[in-house]
């Protein structure tokens, strides 16, 4: 099974209710249920928030939830791993066998279709252990990184990795 993961944290500090803003006329979270939905790549795609307000958003757009996620994974300290590590067991638990996880950010409206799809062939064409889709730029962001070389990239802060 491939499984699509969509994550989406009700208590953002910068940008508070970012995920259910309106973003050209939608909720944020809607580009990436879209996208996922339209790259037809997955056999399940689950939201994972603990706000009940953008499980319900989800759900008006057809995705199935099974609950909120625990509060120990919600809050600024939680890494992208641990939640979707936590999510692929839960649903493993239903689903029993899950061959490829993908992790979309609700925040990332401009993901689309065609970056999942090129992205989930490099992945088994090159038999990487993941991919991530990334944007080329001139500043220093907190959680940018440089290439070292193919297929290697390396923080350029890397304490603000985590």
């Amino acid at each position: 099974m491939r499984l699509a993961i969509i994550l989406a944290r009700g208590g953002s500090k910068r940008i508070p209710r970012k995920n259910y803003r309106l973003f050209c006329g939608k909720p944020m979270i809607y580009w990436a249920i879209k996208s996922a939905k339209d790259s037809k790549l997955f056999d399940r795609i689950e939201v994972s928030s603990d706000s009940k307000k953008i499980l319900n958003i989800a759900k008006k757009f057809g995705i199935r939830t099974q609950s909120r996620r625990p509060r120990h994974l919600s809050n600024d300290y939680a890494s992208t791993f641990d939640v979707v590590k936590y999510e692929s067991k839960r649903i493993q638990q239903i689903e029993k066998k899950i061959n490829y996880v993908c992790c979309i950010y609700a925040s990332a409206p401009f993901i689309t279709p065609y970056d999942l799809k090129t992205s989930f062939l490099k992945l088994r064409k090159e038999k990487l252990n993941f991919v991530f889709i990334g944007k080329l730029t001139d500043s220093r962001t907190l959680r940018s990184f440089t290439f070292k070389k193919k297929n290697h990239l390396k923080p350029v802060i890397s304490k603000f990795m985590k």
